[in-house]
């Protein structure tokens, strides 16, 4: 006799759901990953220097966002 397993489907409180990137957050991942691309591109995409490019990407877009909004 085969036995079904059963999923139980449980649902997360309001204040504990995940919650969906924003556009704005969708936009912003986006310009960092082509940003860190170019990084690596420029650097031949030598292995083992992703998390740098992303970070110095990351970087770079804070401080571009700063400098747009005055904050410095």
């Amino acid at each position: 006799m085969s036995e079904k397993i059963q999923r139980r489907e449980t649902q997360q409180p309001e204040d504990e759901a995940i919650a969906e990137p924003s556009m704005a957050e969708e936009v912003r991942d986006r310009w960092i990953a082509i940003a860190a691309y170019y990084r690596a591109a420029q650097r031949g995409f030598v292995e083992n220097h992703e998390l740098e490019d992303w970070v110095d990407a990351e970087n770079e877009f804070n401080r571009l966002m700063a400098n747009k909004t005055g904050e410095n």
